[in-house]
């Protein structure tokens, strides 16, 4: 959770509180991968997610909902290279109308612009810019901080789209000069390779794409302008759709993420920063199926397996920065959640866990 939210006098003036949310495509690619290696989407589910059976270009699901089915999906498939076969699903066929809009953009430059204008479509939170220097343009990604697995996730997918956009409307397989991760090499990397074709780079300054700047402006056989034109409309019509007025449960959940760690998370904090009693607040919630408590949950457990990626903290140390009284408590607490001891809960990331940190788990 990230300092500064947004005070009363803001929101009673009309500013919503940002929410962080992932198209359905995204939990579609998911669904196509995980049917490639014999589950259902469905076996992960611990309630029904409305959003699956709504249209696909506007279809929502939150950050924590899609964060908890992607841990879900590693821990049942014991695949470390999980994420990366989402990006690559996804780059191929669950793009939709972003995918078609910068296909048929004029040049690459445009379709770059028609991409930093509509991701929100895909991914809340993603910022695109482009620069050029001595013949060469470096396309970076920024994504929101939501703990490792997640950030590399997001950026193996949408890293793997833009890839994949440059050789198709570069027209030449050479056009690509690195395909930079800020994160270390991870322990699959030769599916990186088979990806990306060894020029992937990792523990990089940045997240991205480097490749000939040339490329920008030439002419592709897939431009059409009239097309574009045509699906640059559509495109900002759903992205109006998306930008609707938060409902009042996202509202909370985007407070909750802004309060600092430690403090414990309480129902009239939020009622101030939203403008009304305590009482309405839990009504709204109500209406909306879902209660104060159960969002509190959600937060909590959210960031506690954001920080289980954190290598270097200990259990003790991630108890008591989320306010449990001790780390069995904390322990209860994330085996009712997750069905496994924080301490199993990282031995699955992939990482043994240190010595230290297995004592302190136990503490």
């Amino acid at each position: 959770m990230h300092r500064g939210s947004l005070t009363a006098h803001e929101t009673a003036a009309g500013l919503e509180p940002p929410r962080i949310e992932v198209s359905v495509m995204l939990v579609r690619a998911l669904a196509s991968v995980l049917l490639q290696r014999g589950l259902r989407l469905e076996e992960l589910l611990d309630h029904e997610l409305p959003a699956l059976n709504a249209d696909p270009c506007v279809g929502r699901v939150s950050m924590s909902e899609y964060q908890a089915l992607l841990a879900r999906a590693s821990l049942r498939t014991g695949d470390p290279a999980l994420g990366l076969a989402c990006g690559l699903q996804a780059a191929e066929s669950s793009f939709g109308l972003v995918n078609a809009l910068v296909t048929h953009a004029p040049s690459l430059r445009l379709a770059l612009e028609l991409l930093s204008r509509f991701h929100p479509l895909l991914l809340d939170g993603v910022r695109v810019s482009l620069t050029e220097r001595l013949g060469v343009a470096t396309l970076r990604c920024e994504f929101p901080r939501l703990g490792p697995s997640l950030e590399r996730s997001f950026a193996e997918m949408i890293v793997a789209g833009i890839e994949r956009m440059l050789r198709v409307l570069g027209s030449t397989g050479e056009s690509v000069n690195a395909v930079c991760f800020e994160h270390e090499r991870p322990t699959h990397h030769q599916a990186y390779a088979a990806a990306f074709g060894g020029v992937e780079r990792f523990g990089h300054g940045f997240t991205g794409v480097v490749f000939a700047a040339e490329i920008l402006d030439r002419a592709h056989a897939y431009a059409d302008p009239a097309l574009e034109s045509l699906l640059c409309s559509e495109a900002q019509r759903r992205l109006e759709q998306v930008r609707r007025p938060a409902k009042c449960g996202e509202r909370v959940l985007a407070i909750m993420r802004t309060q600092p760690q430690g403090e414990p998370i309480v129902a009239e904090r939020v009622a101030r920063e939203l403008g009304i009693s305590v009482r309405s607040l839990r009504r709204h919630l109500l209406d909306e199926g879902t209660s104060f408590r159960a969002l509190a949950q959600s937060v909590l457990q959210e960031t506690a397996c954001a920080m289980l990626q954190e290598r270097e903290l200990t259990i003790k140390a991630i108890a008591d920065e989320l306010g449990f009284a001790d780390a069995t408590a904390f322990h209860r607490a994330f085996k009712r959640w997750m069905q496994l001891t924080p301490c199993e809960y990282r031995a699955r990331l992939h990482w043994a866990p240190e010595p230290h940190l297995a004592v302190a788990s136990s503490a």
